[in-house]
């Protein structure tokens, strides 16, 4: 067997890669939706927010950033 151990597990750099990218876009979106929760909820709203986006990993953070807008006075 003249296989690599990375590519005998099915590990190849553009795997690494492309995973690498999809981590880097859901930590801008959970930073994202986590300032916006802080700063536009308060009391125990605030927690269950920061609790959606680490649950529903992209689904929770895009829902909190739609969601929660400044309201209007």
């Amino acid at each position: 067997m003249n296989h690599t151990i990375d590519q005998s597990y099915g590990f190849t750099s553009s795997f690494f890669f492309i995973q690498a990218a999809i981590f880097l876009v859901w930590l801008v979106l959970a930073i994202i939706a986590i300032r916006r929760a802080a700063k536009f909820t308060s009391g125990a709203a605030t927690p269950l927010w920061i609790l959606l986006v680490f649950a529903v990993p992209f689904l929770g953070a895009i829902a909190t950033i739609a969601c929660l807008k400044k309201e209007s006075s």
